[in-house]
């Protein structure tokens, strides 16, 4: 499904970017401007930035329902990683809003 029509971005790129900078940092800003700049593209319109930040929600709140207790976090940051950050952080610390100033 394409998000931004201005700069035919796909869900699975928006999902994909998602991964990528919760993978370089787990609590990376997921604004949809650091999204598109992950992409190496810039909101033209702007009108799809809600859509981009309901398909954020959507992924979190999908990874720590449907994930046991400690290991929410393996869903969205690469497999590399998994074992490690189910390890080093209490559940509690592992989905840090962006907006908490954690």
């Amino acid at each position: 499904m394409i998000v931004c029509h201005c700069n035919v971005i796909r869900r699975a790129e928006i999902e994909g970017a998602v991964r990528e900078l919760l993978g370089a940092d787990p609590s990376a800003s997921l604004e949809p401007q650091s999204i598109y700049k992950a992409l190496q593209r810039r909101g033209r319109c702007c009108g799809c930035f809600p859509t981009v930040a309901a398909i954020v929600a959507e992924m979190l709140a999908d990874a720590t329902a449907s994930a046991t207790p400690g290991v929410a976090a393996d869903r969205l940051l690469p497999s590399a990683n998994s074992e490690a950050n189910a390890t080093e952080l209490a559940p509690e610390e592992r989905f840090v809003s962006h907006r908490s100033g954690r």
